[in-house]
Formats: structure tokens, C-alpha cells, sequence
């Protein structure tokens, strides 16, 4: 499977998913009128994709030996993955017509972006206990929050009503509120923790994460805009758009993990030894 990354590292830049995210607008927007994206489920069809390459990032071995490191790399993976999956999941049943309402998925979204940065929060506080020789006691209750997210995630999609009252109710704003809350805080424990104690191994891979949290707030916050306002951009402009995001927002993390196949130094030899099939790490 690390071979097979490492050939995906080596077209999955940030060029080619740059332009691969350009033609996918492009096409969806001006094609068949504006619709046929739409019609033909190819923007659901689409957004598998980007998860299966992450599902490929989980099961490749890194170049990292360090117990420690190698737990939060899992952390990050999982939040990716599982955000990944639960979006996979939402695309096959968008393409089944009429399982899904328009709520539950969207409130449903939010719930999962906020379960990702809570990962990715107590990633970044895996290694971090380790260089303070502290345990931030704040980790089980983000344990505890992921848990009960997780069972509202499940029961908002499978349960139209209690989506709607979300969605008519207070919670609908208490859900943006810890949308924006933990993705910030999600960027700000990157940036303290992960970027401050390795830069050289996770600064760019830590840029790249950043950058997907952003685009991953925004799509939550779009979420809440079509949840609220509907028709102000019609079905298929609120469908465009959130899958767009969720594209863009994937590509960043695709690229984090691309990175770390790429690290400069003997790690680019080890790789070489490995193409070669002359190093199993």
C-alpha cells in the first residue's frame, strides 16, 4: 500500500488537484446547462473519490517510527477517514433518491466536521503531552463529546423530525457556535503543537491541514446558510456548492499526507530503497 501512495504522491500535487477541482466547477457549472452534474449523480459519484484516496493514505506505512508521532498520525488519519467515510455513505444515499432529506444531511454535516476537529484537536495533543510530560484532562471530555456527536450524526440522518426540530430550534445556531469554536481551536492546537515541536517533519503537512479546517468551517458554515435559506440559491446551487467545498477542502488534506511521503533528508533515500523494493520499513 506504501507504494501505492507514493505513485498517488506523485500526481496528487497541488497543481493537478488544483486544476482537477477547477474542471469539476467549470464542467458542473457550464455543462448541460448547470444540470447535468446533477442529473447524471456524477457530483455525488465525484465525491467518493476523495475519500477512497484518503482510505489509501490510512493504510500506507510512513516513514515515521516514533511511537508517539505515529498514534497522532493515526488520530489524524481517523478524523479524515471518518469524516471521509460518513460523506461517502451520504453520496451513495443522495444517489438513491429520496433516502435522505435535505436536513438531515446537512445537519448531519456540521456534526461531523466538529467530530473531525475534535480529532484533530486530541491528535495534537498526543505528542504534546509527551514534550510537557502533561495530560490535558480536556481530552476525555472531547472523548465524551465525539460519542454523543457521533449518535446525534446517526440519528439525524435516519430521523427527518428531530433534523427539523435542529433546524427550528436554538441548537441549529449552538451547532455553528462549536462548528467555528473547534475548528478554530482545531488550527490554533496545530499550529502550537504540531508545527512548534517538529516543524521540519510537520510544517507543511501542517499548513496543508490548516488549510482544510478553514475550507472545512467555511462548508459547515454554507451548510447552516442552506439549511436556513434554501431557496435563496435554489437545490442545485446549494448541492454544487457544498460538494465543491467538500472537494477543495479534501485536496488540502490529501496534500498534507502527500507531504509526509515526501520529506526532505534521508527519508527521500529510505523511499528510493523502497521504490526499489530494496527496504521494507
Amino acid at each position: 500500500m506504501l507504494k501505492i501512495a507514493y505513485r498517488l504522491g506523485k500526481i496528487l500535487n497541488i497543481y493537478t488537484l488544483g486544476l482537477f477541482n477547477l474542471a469539476i466547477i467549470l464542467f458542473a457549472e457550464f455543462f448541460g446547462n448547470g444540470v447535468f452534474f446533477y442529473k447524471s449523480n456524477l457530483i455525488h459519484l465525484i465525491g467518493i473519490i476523495f475519500p477512497v484516496f484518503i482510505l489509501i493514505f490510512l493504510f500506507s506505512q510512513y516513514l515515521i517510527f516514533d511511537a508517539t508521532l505515529r498514534k497522532a498520525l493515526s488520530f489524524f488519519l481517523g478524523a479524515f477517514v471518518l469524516s471521509g467515510l460518513i460523506h461517502t455513505i451520504i453520496h451513495i444515499l443522495e444517489i438513491v433518491k429520496n433516502l435522505l432529506a435535505p436536513e438531515s444531511i446537512r445537519i448531519s454535516m456540521q456534526m461531523i466536521y466538529i467530530i473531525s476537529f475534535l480529532l484533530i484537536i486530541i491528535a495534537a495533543e498526543i505528542p504534546w503531552s509527551v514534550y510537557t510530560k502533561k495530560f490535558h484532562i480536556g481530552v476525555l471530555n472531547y472523548i465524551a463529546l465525539i460519542a454523543i456527536l457521533f449518535i446525534l450524526t446517526v440519528f439525524a440522518l435516519v430521523n427527518i423530525n428531530f433534523s427539523l426540530l435542529i433546524k427550528n430550534s436554538l441548537a441549529s445556531k449552538v451547532l455553528v457556535a462549536m462548528l467555528v469554536g473547534f475548528g478554530l481551536l482545531a488550527i490554533y492546537e496545530i499550529r502550537k503543537k504540531i508545527k512548534y515541536i517538529l516543524p521540519l517533519i510537520f510544517g507543511k503537512f501542517s499548513n496543508f491541514i490548516i488549510a482544510g479546517i478553514g475550507v472545512n468551517i467555511i462548508s459547515g458554515l454554507f451548510e447552516f446558510f442552506a439549511l436556513k435559506n434554501p431557496l435563496i440559491l435554489g437545490l442545485i446551487q446549494n448541492l454544487y456548492i457544498s460538494h465543491f467545498l467538500f472537494y477543495i477542502g479534501s485536496s488540502f488534506l490529501i496534500l498534507a499526507f502527500v507531504n509526509l511521503l515526501n520529506l526532505p533528508g534521508m527519508y527521500q533515500d529510505i523511499r528510493a530503497l523502497i521504490e526499489k523494493e530494496e527496504f521494507k520499513p
